[in-house]
């Protein structure tokens, strides 16, 4: 097997040591370098400052309307953030990690509570939203609200029209009344054409 040392070489290799594997490696042939004509969807999440997060989603969530975010993070937190033309995933957290804000255009699959946890359904946004508090010791254990947005939600989510937008905001970290400043403070984000 020849030695490959150019940059962007990886997935040659793999494809190599699968081939080989198999028996059967030949020659693989470099493939050829394009220019995308849309935004790329990010497959690893990347970290990003807020306005950087926000103009990523907004012009590569195309599928999905509205596409909304929150505007209440503290000063000083980064965005991690996996997106694609149908849904999308941040994380934002302060320096040290300790206080997480997750929020997701998609479909979550949240824990149970704890036994001392609750369960609440409140009206969110127009809509009958879950609402839970995963225990009660420490006041800031992680909370979440998970809704369907009116709206369109992108086909290839699969999620009944009538059910709208599905979207899931979590913290960790943060008392009941900042995580209600942080869910009220969902607002739309800028797409393409804006």
């Amino acid at each position: 097997m020849r030695k490959l040392a150019r940059a962007g070489s990886g997935l040659a290799i793999a494809a190599t040591l699968i081939l080989s594997a198999c028996g059967g490696a030949q020659h693989i042939s470099r493939a050829t370098n394009t220019t995308p004509t849309s935004p790329t969807p990010a497959t690893m999440p990347r970290t990003l400052s807020l306005d950087e997060a926000a103009a990523l989603i907004g012009r590569t969530v195309t599928g999905s309307r509205p596409v909304l975010l929150p505007k209440a993070i503290p000063v000083g937190y980064t965005a991690q953030v996996t997106v694609s033309a149908d849904d999308f995933q941040v994380t934002y957290a302060s320096v040290d990690g300790s206080r997480r804000i997750f929020f997701e255009l998609g479909i979550a699959q949240p824990p149970p509570p704890q036994p001392d946890g609750t369960q609440s359904y409140p009206r969110f946004r127009g809509v009958t939203a879950l609402y839970q508090v995963d225990s009660q010791s420490p006041p800031t254990s992680r909370r979440f609200i998970d809704w369907g947005e009116p709206g369109t939600a992108s086909p290839n989510l699969q999620i009944k029209p009538e059910y709208g937008v599905p979207y899931f905001l979590s913290t960790e970290g943060f008392a009941e009344a900042e995580f209600w400043q942080i869910a009220n403070s969902l607002g739309p984000v800028a797409g393409p054409g804006s």
